[in-house]
């Protein structure tokens, strides 16, 4: 919590390259799944915290500046390079994608609300927005 300006945060709770670099490969065991279940716990915790312990910037333009987390529980790592990983897939709750809270991050999205998209399912990979496909 060390960013002042406002920011988004995209995190994926199963991040394929972090996990890869820590297990050697995709978690397959009993241990190996545990891990990466610890290692999407701490995910969650730490852009819950990121949006909790945000304290905005005076005004600008007009409006409270925001910080804003997505972190959905999938098994991927930069997928917003492709169309489809940035415009399909979602995180559960609301089913929201990466662009289109990058629009409400941004102002320009129906209703920023609480820019706060997170995944809360456990189970490797237990997200419904995710796609086998692009990892």
């Amino acid at each position: 919590p060390f960013l002042r300006p406002p920011y988004i945060v995209y995190a994926s709770q199963y991040d394929a390259y972090q996990l890869g670099n820590n297990v050697g490969h995709e978690p397959v065991t009993g241990a190996e799944r545990a891990y990466a279940e610890e290692f999407a716990r701490r995910t969650r915790k730490l852009v819950g915290q990121l949006k909790a312990d945000w304290k905005p910037a005076p005004v600008q333009a007009g409006r409270v500046t925001q910080n804003a987390v997505f972190s959905w529980a999938c098994y991927n790592h930069a997928v917003s390079t492709w169309s489809e990983g940035f415009d399909k897939l979602f995180c559960t709750g609301k089913k929201v994608t990466e662009h289109e809270a990058l629009d409400r991050f941004m102002g320009s999205g129906v209703d920023g609300g609480a820019l706060e998209w997170v995944d809360g399912c456990t189970g490797f990979e237990c997200g419904k927005g995710c796609s086998a496909v692009l990892v």
